[in-house]
């Protein structure tokens, strides 16, 4: 997806376009299919969560190869 082709601020914007949409009235989570990046992309996504304003970060749908 965007984050695989570095197309970091179409993940952010995305994100934050969530948060805002949620406006306090609920939390946010994003999730993170760690099984299918790098180290340093999980940092980035994490990060770019962070920025975004996300409430909680999960490492895994369940549904990947791998766990988390």
């Amino acid at each position: 997806g965007a984050l695989k082709s570095g197309f970091y601020n179409l993940v952010y914007e995305d994100i934050k376009a969530v948060v805002e949409t949620a406006a306090c009235q609920a939390l946010t989570k994003v999730i993170i299919e760690t099984c299918f990046l790098a180290e340093e992309e999980k940092i980035r996504a994490c990060l770019l969560a962070k920025y975004a304003g996300a409430d909680f970060v999960k490492t895994s749908t369940g549904f990947g190869k791998a766990g988390a």
